[in-house]
This record gives structure tokens, C-alpha cells and sequence, in this order.
């Protein structure tokens, strides 16, 4: 599941259209629409912080 943005800007290859990847309505990874291409992807779990469990 997932959102297209059209209008974005890859970074690596230039061209416009990113693919947003979601799961449970949130954005997880974000990647080039020319993936066989280009190939340039972000994982965005790693910016978030993990959450501690309560003791």
C-alpha cells in the first residue's frame, strides 16, 4: 500500500515521482517510481525513535 507523489524530485536520478510506502496509514519507506532504474530508497523507521518499554 502506498501513495505516489508525482511532483517530488528524486534525489539520485532527478526525475520526478516518488513512491511513499505505508503501513497502518503511515509513511515506512520512501523510493524513486524508477526503482529498476534508479534504485535509490529510504527506510524512515530509522529516523523514528524506538520506544522504550515501561518497567
Amino acid at each position: 500500500m502506498g501513495t505516489c507523489i508525482e511532483q517530488a524530485v528524486c534525489p539520485k536520478c532527478g526525475k520526478k515521482g516518488l513512491f511513499v510506502n505505508t503501513e497502518d496509514w503511515k509513511p515506512v519507506a520512501i523510493r524513486c517510481y524508477s526503482i529498476k532504474k534508479c534504485g535509490w530508497n529510504v527506510d524512515l523507521k530509522q529516523f523514528w525513535p524506538k520506544k522504550e518499554k515501561a518497567p
